[in-house]
């Protein structure tokens, strides 16, 4: 068999010719050994491809590492490493026993790119073949900084099912920075046609959410973490009521009395057992809640008040207490046939559902739901914030990249019975088929240490704002009721904002998105909730045509200074200094922001 070193990297015409640049190649193999080997780049018109075919691919491999010499630096150089999670890390003077390696997980590369910033310009890579397994490396040894695409070989239940195929891209000039990766990023997608602007695309489900923020209210739940671990529907735990679909009713004249003209609502546990009750299975309607009819009535309310409403519902778990068990049949399989299971939620144990079941699960329930009279962004769990789950059960095969098909066929399904397809996170594979993800940053707001003195920027939201709409993070979900810092940021990102009432309801505390929460546990509660909402709408009012709108630039303009630029001219400046800035004129006060219009 020949080696894959044999084959030539391909190159491809983009612009001018550059001079070839080195990669270096190592090998892992599972028994502990390595190789390395050394490929040249030849860039032609600003761009060049890596090909490592599949076929030409040991058994034996682990991983397989691929490090250009350009995505090296040394400690002090001016530039930084950008990661597919948004984070630059800068090539700090700080010595090499301060910085452990860090790789991206599978639920962090929010995009199949990374790339560097030098001085001189920058470069940036996409993945483009066997992209489902791959991360990206940022390490830092003996004052240098590298950028490593890994692919882990040894951890896929199939052998390489695609070529491995990078593509490498060259942005010259002094304003070749991350913003820089990010637009021709974009405008590499747009050609494609991956995905079309939300301008192009406006049914009015769409439209009306562009201008409304987004309020999930979680009805029901069983206790989490779950008392029992496998539940039938015997032993399982007392569901938790917290707001019938009547007092859902309530809480939304009190929104139309308070001046709330638009608000997405989002139904979260109103399927049987609440909550993650008994996933796929989500019918009956929850009794305690109303039942179907009370379900009906409401949404035909909130619809009657000019509110879009829609539901949550979930295609990539199942628990063995879900009439849809049969056995585990339903279970994403691991290669010696064994279940894949996942974490603790309140329908007990989670077991990963393979993508062609839940395509199955979808084409039969997200019918009969939209039948309920939903219409807007209906909700499915999980999707954009993992990757596809992978199945080596012989009965329902399916890799990582058929799982990808499934996942935008279940999201497409929810576009034309919903009017709109909206999911938890970022995740770039299913950006044809999304229309908001309910947050993009999970946990890295800054305000905590980041890995090798990372900083999160807005590369994600430069790519997709105008296409796909977003809230920032978990930490700006109830933005209004947290700190200054957090609300500046949902603004600093172009965020949608999104309100949860119930979002803190896991009992050890552990809740993602803050244990800030609104509530309807009284009369003050409710009205405290009401008035978040409110001044959410209201400022979000001013701002709500960005969503339609690119995002082009973002920079540091100041100590803890930052200007947000649009494709249509509009500045915003956010100002976390303790001082005074001023930006063309104005003064901006400290933790606050200013919009500067065309």
């Amino acid at each position: 068999m020949k080696s894959i070193w044999a084959f030539a990297v391909l190159a491809f015409a983009f612009g001018g010719v550059f001079a070839a640049e080195r990669a270096e190649i190592e090998v892992k193999f599972k028994d502990g050994s390595s190789a390395k080997s050394e490929r040249f780049l030849e860039f032609k018109e600003g761009a060049a491809v890596l090909k490592i075919p599949a076929s030409e691919i040991d058994p034996r491999t682990e991983s397989i590492s691929i490090t250009p010499d350009f995505a090296r630096a040394k400690a002090g150089d001016e530039g930084y490493i950008v990661m597919p999670n948004s984070l630059i890390i800068p090539f700090s003077e700080q010595k090499d026993a301060s910085f452990t390696p860090y790789s991206t997980s599978k639920n962090e590369w929010h995009l199949p790119i990374g790339g560097i910033k030098k001085s001189d310009g920058a470069y940036y890579y996409i993945v483009n073949g066997l992209r489902h397994e791959h991360a990206a490396q940022a390490r830092v040894k003996g004052g240098e900084y590298s950028l490593s695409i890994v692919f882990n070989i040894g951890k896929m239940a199939f052998k390489p099912y695609e070529d491995i195929e990078v593509e490498f891209r060259r942005l010259g000039g002094k304003d070749a920075d991350y913003s820089a990766i990010a637009r021709d990023y974009r405008k590499r997608l747009l050609d494609s046609g991956a995905c079309r602007p939300i301008s192009d695309r406006l049914v009015p489900e769409l439209a009306y959410a562009c201008g409304a923020p987004e309020l999930r209210i979680r009805l029901a739940w069983k206790p989490a973490p779950p008392k029992i671990e496998e539940q039938t529907v015997e032993n399982e735990p007392e569901v938790i009521v917290k707001m019938t679909f009547g007092e859902v009713e309530d809480f939304i004249s009190r929104l139309k009395a308070a001046g709330v003209e638009k608000v997405q609502i989002c139904l979260v546990g109103w399927n049987v057992s609440g909550h993650d009750g008994r996933w796929p299975t989500a019918f009956p309607v929850e009794p305690r809640l109303g039942g179907e009819e009370g379900l009906k009535k409401l949404v035909k309310f909130a619809q009657s008040q000019g509110y879009q409403i829609v539901c949550h519902t979930n295609s990539t778990d199942i628990y063995s207490i879900s009439e849809d068990w049969n056995s585990g049949e339903p279970v994403a399989k691991k290669p010696d046939g064994s279940l894949q299971k996942n974490t603790c939620w309140s329908g007990g144990r989670m077991y990963n559902l393979c993508p062609k079941k839940a395509w199955e699960f979808a084409r039969r329930d997200l019918p009969k739901i939209a039948e309920l009279g939903f219409r807007g962004l209906h909700y499915i769990d999980v999707i954009s914030m993992i990757p596809p789950h992978e199945c080596a059960d012989p009965a329902h095969p399916c890799t990582r990249a058929e799982g990808e098909v499934y996942m935008n066929k279940i999201m497409g399904l929810a576009r034309s019975l919903f009017g709109g397809a909206a999911s938890e996170g970022p995740a770039y594979f299913v950006a044809g088929n999304a229309d908001y993800g309910l947050y993009i940053h999970f946990g890295l707001l800054g305000k905590k240490r980041l890995p090798m003195g990372a900083k999160l920027v807005p590369l994600w939201q430069i790519v997709f704002n105008g296409i796909i709409l977003s809230n920032p993070a978990t930490e700006c979900a109830n933005y209004m009721i947290k700190d200054p810092y957090t609300r500046l940021k949902l603004v600093e990102f172009g965020g949608r904002p999104m309100f949860y009432l119930y979002s803190a309801f896991r009992d050890n505390g552990d809740n993602w998105m803050g244990n800030s929460d609104l509530v309807c546990e009284d009369a003050a509660s409710t009205a405290r909730s009401v008035e978040a909402v409110k001044r959410g709408y209201v400022e979000f009012s001013k701002l709500s045509r960005l969503q339609k709108v690119f995002m082009d630039s973002h920079s540091e303009i100041g100590k803890d200074v930052f200007l947000t630029k649009y494709a249509d001219g509009t500045e915003i400046v956010c100002n976390y200094s303790p001082n005074v800035f001023s930006h063309k004129g104005r003064e901006v006060s400290p933790m606050g922001y200013a919009v500067f219009e065309p």
